[in-house]
């Protein structure tokens, strides 16, 4: 409306005071109108300033951390900008740098080995091999307690950190583990978290590697014997000694001198005939020996001791048992320490110290080899 034309109005109805009123009210209404709309484009326009505002701060710090980040991953961080920044750039910033760190971490405890460059020690006498640090030296003792290597820190007031006895069983060794392979047991004493890592190092070593082996032909199982070893596989059909005739199945391994021989018979439990070809046994008294595993399976060797001297040694206690079992087999074998076929009964075993003896220890070489069919 133009400004004369409303102010000759406005005069014109002053003279009439009944029409004014209702003009008036009209125009206050606009006035406060006018003054509201202004007032809401002003708040308006206010508010957009502040939010640019705090946005472009915003931003600023998105870019100054992702900045940041790409002097360490840039890939990664500008990989990620580009599909986050308009949602929350420093939380999926943040969340990438934390597993970058995780992954760095758990790959770096994966493949760390402390024992890297420790140094190795390695027994051909007993069969096998440890390492240890650069700090310890080892010794090998022959100790009457049955220990035969130390390991430890010289001169350390706390003593030796592992100890190997050449023993089965840790009766009365505190702190010990036992170790046992192919016919041959180790306890070791361990204290302390180096010994446990010396101790996880401990590996047997494979003493019948290059040996020979005997397949039976009619079971199928297998052993390994020494090269300069002889195998009688011939089986009698029956035994000139027993009065009842019956059937038996005996391998017998001799060693090179014929003073020791291993006498093996091995049959299926539901098969009838005999698996050892005597009719007795000597005089004398059975002992518990060594232990000697058969794969997953323990086997407790008898000494049978006459004035302190052992003349046989089987894998089982004849006075209690008739025979020892492993899976679906009937199981027999006795060791003659100077057999009667040479007469030699000098060559008997010494009870006190078996361990002394190379046929001794290649009698329980070959029991540990054993292997069954399926």
């Amino acid at each position: 409306m133009d400004d004369k034309i409303l102010v000759k109005l406005i005069l014109k109805n002053m003279k009439n005071p009944k029409g004014f009123l209702p003009i008036a009210a009209i125009i206050i209404i606009i006035v406060v109108a006018a003054l509201a709309a202004g007032g809401s484009y002003y708040y308006t326009k206010t508010l957009n300033k502040n939010t640019n505002t705090v946005l472009n701060t915003n931003i600023a710090v998105v870019n100054e951390n992702t900045n940041a980040v790409v002097n360490t991953n840039t890939t990664v961080v500008n990989g990620n900008t580009n599909v986050t920044m308009n949602s929350n750039g420093n939380l999926n910033t943040n969340t990438v740098v934390v597993n970058s760190n995780t992954n760095v971490v758990v790959n770096s405890n994966t493949n760390s080995d402390v024992t890297a460059g420790w140094k190795t020690y390695t027994s051909t006498k007993y069969g096998f091999s440890l390492k240890y640090p650069l700090t310890m030296r080892v010794l090998e003792v022959n100790e009457t307690s049955g220990i035969i290597l130390r390991v430890g820190v010289e001169g350390s007031a706390n003593g030796d950190n592992v100890l190997v006895y050449n023993k089965s069983s840790n009766a009365g060794i505190p702190y010990s583990t036992v170790k046992s392979e192919s016919g041959k047991s180790f306890v070791i004493s361990h204290v302390g978290v180096e010994a446990d890592q010396i101790l996880s190092t401990f590996v047997f070593l494979d003493q019948t590697a290059g040996w020979k082996t005997y397949t039976n032909s009619e079971y199928g199982w297998t052993m390994k014997y020494p090269n300069d070893w002889t195998v009688n596989n011939s089986y009698q059909t029956t035994d000139p000694n027993d009065i009842f005739e019956t059937p038996i199945r005996t391998t017998t391994f001799t060693n090179p001198n014929k003073y020791y021989r291993l006498l093996v018979g091995i049959k299926k439990k539901t098969d009838s005939g005999s698996i050892v070809p005597r009719t007795g046994i000597g005089a004398g008294e059975f002992i518990k020996g060594d232990t000697v595993l058969i794969g997953s399976t323990s086997m407790t060797l008898w000494n049978l001791n006459y004035n302190n001297l052992t003349s046989e040694i089987f894998n089982y206690n004849p006075s209690t048992n008739s025979n020892f079992e492993i899976s679906n087999f009937q199981f027999i074998a006795y060791f003659d320490c100077g057999t009667a076929a040479t007469i030699e009964t000098i060559k008997r075993c010494d009870q006190t110290n078996l361990s002394v003896i190379p046929e001794y220890k290649t009698f329980k070489l070959i029991l540990g080899s054993l292997v069954l069919p399926n």
